[in-house]
């Protein structure tokens, strides 16, 4: 490997003659992933200029200290507050195996749930893997307590060391987020080009620019022409046949490679020039386009090999969410059933017909189940349609018809706060749908999806989900597939409960309803 002091005439000779055999010089392939789209990372043998902000070895260290100091807090609790059963004195809880033990099985907990894996994640997965590795430590260490015959350990202190300690490292993360976001200011980040056009070279900067913390500064896109959307947020700097000029002008530490870009760029010849330069280099997926996957990187006696698996939920995932639904519908079933008699009152008086609106909609895995909702169109309104059709020029439906002159006075208030859809509760209860997930489509509409729009298929329909806390109806349908899509991608119980908070505030805001 000729060194970057070497004279430019022999680093162009080395250049040449690797080129023209088509290898790179990599160490291995992984996969970061960046608040949701997977980049692979090309790792050359050249030092990189900078050096990530995430470091694992002392993230870990100072997770362990923490740690051990939320345990002696709660053992200085358990003996000045006069709480619980009464300690004998002099009794001693802990003792130097204790520290060794908790400092073992914590380091091996948040090794192996991932806590420390460098990725840039949102913060409920990051939370969701510090909240696995938490409860699997408090067992072991249970455990290990009762096999090393240490019964007579305080319950109360663990019941104190457990939320001490969630709380401690949960504010050390806020701390971290708080310093990386500082560090990125003072231009320690990784200053970060984006070679290729189209929907994910300006998904990556979006979330590059929304993330400041994680360590990338978006300089600009080299894009095809010279030219790149006004929404980037940034400049294009230049066409990317011009990329390692572009590179050395504006210093850059990081450039991210979109695999759409692979037509116009030779991309072995790039990334290998680019790590002679010191400069990291990631391949980003065309998440943007056809394709939504699970990726994980295997190896194949020393090839690397992307493997794609589908976007259902684990096991847990669906027990946990189902135990969720079960109980939050059942709960509402019962606090709203006074407000349920009295729409269906309101609705028999407004106009005739039936109190309930039945109608076939499509589930998990394509199956078609009956959706219940309060009607608030009139009796024949499936009649009036194709005249509504021919009066506005129509050639088909859409998703939602503005001004609809079928929606009774007392539809337009319930859709108006989405009232109409309480009956939904019942059909979350019996397992039809859940309380977050995508809209619960028409088989007329579902008829017409591409293979990309089925994935969202792939679990259960939603009372509530991504679409209604973001725009409702207003949403065009390949949005809305998109945002559902994300959803179950990087789905999380924390997901869960974020959405079902924010959907009141959506529904009082009134934005997208008609």
């Amino acid at each position: 490997m000729v060194p970057q002091s070497a004279p430019r005439g022999k680093r162009r000779r080395y250049l040449r003659r690797r080129l023209g055999t088509g290898i790179i010089p990599v160490s291995g392939i992984c996969t970061p992933i960046v608040w949701g789209l997977t980049l692979l990372e090309q790792r050359a043998v050249v030092k990189p200029k900078k050096r990530p902000l995430i470091r694992p070895l002392p993230i870990l260290l100072a997770d362990l200290i923490l740690t051990l100091l939320a345990l002696w807090l709660a053992d200085l609790l358990r003996h000045r507050i006069p709480f619980g059963r009464e300690i004998a004195p002099g009794t001693v809880y802990l003792t130097p195996a204790v520290y060794i033990m908790v400092a073992v099985i914590w380091a091996g907990c948040f090794l192996f749930f991932g806590v420390y894996d460098g990725r840039r994640r949102p913060f409920g997965d990051a939370l969701r893997s510090l909240l696995a590795a938490l409860s699997m430590s408090l067992m072991l260490f249970a455990g290990g307590l009762y096999f090393t015959r240490m019964r007579d350990f305080s319950r109360l202190l663990v019941v104190y060391f457990a939320v001490l300690d969630f709380l401690l490292l949960l504010l050390a993360r806020w701390a971290w987020t708080v310093l990386s976001a500082r560090r990125h200011r003072r231009g320690e980040a990784l200053r970060t080009i984006i070679a290729g056009g189209g929907p994910t070279a300006l998904e990556i900067g979006r979330r590059i620019q929304t993330h400041p913390w994680a360590g990338f500064e978006l300089v600009g896109y080299a894009g095809d022409g010279g030219t790149a959307s006004p929404r980037a947020g940034a400049p294009c700097l230049g066409d990317m046949d011009h990329l390692l000029e572009l590179v050395q002008a504006h210093d850059a530490d990081c450039v991210i490679l979109t695999l759409s870009c692979g037509d116009t760029l030779p991309l072995a010849e790039h990334i290998l020039a680019l790590q002679e330069l010191g400069v990291r280099v990631y391949l980003a997926p065309d998440y943007a386009g056809e394709i939504a996957f699970c990726p994980r990187v295997e190896d194949l006696y020393g090839i690397s090999l992307i493997g794609v698996s589908d976007l259902r939920l684990t096991t847990w995932q669906a027990a946990v969410k189902r135990v969720l639904d079960i109980l939050v519908s059942a709960v509402l079933l019962v606090v709203t059933a006074p407000l349920m008699a009295l729409i269906a009152l309101a609705v028999r008086l407004d106009s005739d017909g039936p109190v309930l609106f039945r109608q076939p909609r499509v589930g998990q895995d394509g199956r078609i189940f009956t959706m219940y909702k309060f009607r608030t169109m009139v009796p024949d309104a499936e009649e009036r349609l194709q005249a509504l059709l021919r009066e506005r020029g129509w050639e088909k439906p859409p998703l939602k018809i503005p001004d609809d002159p079928r929606v009774t006075r007392v539809g337009r208030f319930l859709r108006r706060f989405s009232l109409d859809e309480l009956p939904q509760l019942w059909n979350v209860l019996r397992g039809d749908m859940s309380m977050v997930g995508p809209r619960p489509e028409e088989p007329r509409i579902v008829q017409t999806y591409t293979a990309w729009q089925r994935k969202r298929l792939l679990v259960k329909p939603g009372l509530t989900g991504p679409m209604q806390v973001n725009g409702r109806a207003d949403l065009p349908l390949d949005d809305r597939v998109r945002l559902e899509i994300d959803y179950i991608q990087h789905y999380s119980l924390w997901e869960d409960l974020k959405i079902m908070a924010l959907t009141l505030p959506a529904i009082f805001s009134g934005k997208g309803s008609y």
